[in-house]
């Protein structure tokens, strides 16, 4: 699913794997420190965040279709 306040970048997801071209992986505290993240890479289209327990950051060089992803 996605927020309904829409951080700044092109595309992004919480609790969804947006398929397409993967820049960078990194770590981040919260959803809006992933589309900071994004923002500040050059040639970031949009991210993705995983709320199951990782935390990780996904940043997007391309997007395709959204996969929606269970925590388990």
């Amino acid at each position: 699913t996605t927020s309904s306040a829409a951080p700044a970048t092109a595309a992004y997801a919480i609790g969804v794997t947006i398929d397409g071209g993967s820049g960078p992986t990194a770590y981040a505290t919260s959803p809006e420190a992933c589309d900071a993240q994004c923002t500040a890479t050059v040639g970031c289209l949009g991210w993705s965040y995983d709320m199951c327990g990782s935390r990780s950051c996904w940043l997007k060089t391309s997007l395709g279709p959204r996969v929606t992803r269970v925590c388990r």
